[in-house]
């Protein structure tokens, strides 16, 4: 990720000439398309982490294909589609609740590592994490100069790391926050070199933080602090209005309280019998109230027989 363009295109015309691939189509038209597929040719573009789009596109696609069918109507794809959405949103909360309640691994004493703990999901936090380990261990700085307020540093890998205080800007010519979301080992190598315990807000990015979706907010029927926000209002109306059109489209009304009865179950022929799996201790407790047998031996009703009894072995 952080080879620059002159570099990646030496490394190229060794490659090549190594092996004698030079008369390979494949191999040139890759070359002339180096600016699509090589990080160091976009770096400075906003990708967020979504490099591969393509296997993103397609996990989609097989989400919504198990609630809805290529046949289906358009009332039906409505309302597959809400139950899909709905069910999205389920995950979404289960996967909030565990992020908030998770108890993260530190490798570092670094306070700047737990804070990120604190406002990044577990997602990004590792691979933070990473990044302030490898700034803490494995980067070494060298200050440069002084321009215009801006502290010029060389940290590993021949990377330009500039930093600006007290605003705590920080900007590194490897474009990692640029592309990714998140800043580097060199930036966090240089901020902590200045005692920063805490990544700077300006580099938080809202996709990346717990806090996102307020605990408030909510898509479903029964909606909770509607007057907090006009976000609120305009979502719930939306949804009231997604309502009205199937209630349009379908010609029923649906009503306000919903009672669902619990089903008769009729067993097949041939199916088990219906019982729940007892535990061990369940059994043993089941076994020990029931009447023993008597032994030939000492003559006793006790859990034991003729060649295990202790009277008659000790005889």
């Amino acid at each position: 990720m952080h080879i620059k363009h002159d570099e990646f295109e030496k490394k190229w015309d060794l490659i090549i000439n190594e092996f004698n691939l030079e008369d390979k189509r494949w191999f040139n038209d890759m070359f002339e398309l180096r600016d699509k597929w090589i990080p160091a040719y976009f770096s400075d573009t906003s990708m967020s982490g979504l490099m591969k789009t393509t296997s993103r596109s397609e996990s989609m696609n097989s989400f919504f294909n198990t609630y809805s069918q290529s046949g289906n109507l358009l009332l039906h794809f409505m309302m597959n589609y809400d139950t899909t959405i709905q069910k999205q949103r389920n995950t979404q909360q289960e996967l909030d609740h565990q992020t908030k309640k998770v108890e993260n691994k530190f490798i570092s004493p670094r306070p700047i590592e737990k804070h990120a703990a604190k406002v990044y999901k577990s997602t990004l936090f590792y691979e933070v994490q990473k990044e302030i380990y490898k700034g803490s261990w494995n980067c070494q700085y060298e200050h440069l100069a002084t321009k215009n307020e801006w502290e010029l540093y060389k940290v590993e890998q021949l990377n330009k790391n500039k930093i600006k205080l007290p605003t705590n800007d920080v900007k590194c010519t490897c474009e990692h926050f640029n592309c990714f979301g998140a800043l580097c080992r060199h930036a966090f190598n240089i901020l902590m070199k200045h005692g920063i315990k805490e990544i700077p807000e300006q580099y938080i990015e809202n996709r990346w933080r717990k806090d996102v979706i307020s605990r408030h907010y909510n898509f479903g029927r029964h909606v909770y602090d509607i007057g907090d926000s006009e976000i609120n209002r305009s979502v719930n109306q939306a949804y009231y209005n997604f309502e009205a059109c199937l209630e349009y489209l379908m010609g029923i009304t649906i009503p306000k309280d919903i009672d669902i009865n619990v089903p008769n179950v009729q067993s097949n022929k041939g199916c088990r019998k219906k019982s729940r799996i007892q535990s061990a201790t369940e059994i043993a407790y089941k076994n020990s109230n029931k009447q023993t047998r008597s032994c030939s031996g000492c003559g006793e009703r006790a859990p034991h027989n003729l060649r295990t009894c202790l009277i008659k072995l000790a005889a």
